[in-house]
């Protein structure tokens, strides 16, 4: 179950008339990649807008900066596993406490590490570990030892996390697009052919009507629809779906299938320690002209 969802778990936004409004892949801390992507596009915050498909942090070089992005009046972002993951480990910490936090005490002091068993927490410590392990061991720089409490730009920054959205749409009509971090899919994995949810369904989730928890799952951790090769591109568009951005699984190139787009590219793998030989990118969509724009870095050591 996954909790800490904000209320309003739909943003919905007007077209933007005056500018150009990009989608960003998954961006996982990698901050530079992203300031000279724009740089190449010529970026306007003035009057362009650039929306992310969500994990703005772990595993790359600079999480938090990401994370303060969303401060920014032309940054928006959906929710991803990754901040879902973030805001479980952070489910028991109070924001505006100036109290020590004993729990965290225990995962930021190795020497206490051992002694978790006597806590009670409202997620299991092994689910804290999986964050911890998929890249989340940055937020231990910003533990403030002798507080016992997290620093205060980090909690800037996490308050805005427990308030991400799970869908952002913009726009109506024939001009309507929308974000989510993985795939709107209503089918159990083992269903041929895979159905999508609508955009009939997703407005009735912005009026209120409860997202069935089954989908706020596949929202965050799908990846039906792009590890299955043989949909990929051979059914691009979804009667009654538009276009749908979105990230979570990595490949070389973007992807489409049942008016999902896909463009996660594995920005992080251009990283220390991660580098490769492959073609991995950060990828930036112009919505209006539907056109990915993409930047890497070539590893030093090849």
């Amino acid at each position: 179950m996954i909790k800490n969802i904000s209320v309003n778990a739909i943003v919905t936004l007007p077209i933007n008339n005056q500018g150009t409004d990009y989608v960003v892949g998954d961006l996982h801390g990698c901050y530079q990649l992203l300031q000279d992507l724009l740089d190449k596009v010529n970026f306007d915050p003035a009057c362009d807008r650039l929306i992310s498909v969500g994990d703005l942090i772990d595993r790359g070089p600079d999480s938090l900066a990401c994370l303060q992005l969303l401060a920014e009046p032309w940054f928006y972002a959906v929710r991803g596993n990754h901040e879902a993951m973030l805001a479980n480990f952070f489910a028991n910490y109070r924001l505006n406490d100036t109290q020590p936090n004993d729990e965290l005490d225990y995962w930021f002091n190795l020497g206490k590490l051992g002694n978790l068993d006597g806590y009670s927490y409202s997620y299991s410590v092994s689910q804290k570990f999986m964050f911890l392990d998929n890249g989340g061991d940055w937020i231990m720089q910003y533990y403030d030892f002798e507080r016992q409490r997290m620093t205060p730009e980090f909690d800037q920054a996490l308050a805005r996390v427990f308030s991400l959205p799970l869908i952002i749409v913009v726009g109506t009509g024939d001009t309507r697009f929308q974000v989510v971090h993985a795939e709107l899919l209503r089918n159990d994995l083992d269903c041929a052919p895979p159905t999508t949810w609508l955009d009939e369904d997703i407005d009735r989730w912005s009026m209120g009507e409860a997202i069935p928890e089954h989908t706020v799952h596949r929202m965050l951790w799908g990846r039906t629809l792009f590890r299955k090769k043989d949909l990929q591109n051979q059914t691009p568009m979804q009667p009654g779906l538009s276009p749908t951005y979105c990230g979570h699984t990595l490949d070389t190139n973007v992807r489409s299938a049942f008016s999902h787009i896909c463009i996660d590219t594995g920005a992080f793998l251009t990283q220390p320690p991660y580098q490769t030989i492959d073609q991995f990118y950060l990828t930036l969509y112009n919505t209006q002209k539907q056109q990915a724009i993409q930047i890497f870095q070539i590893p030093k050591n090849f």
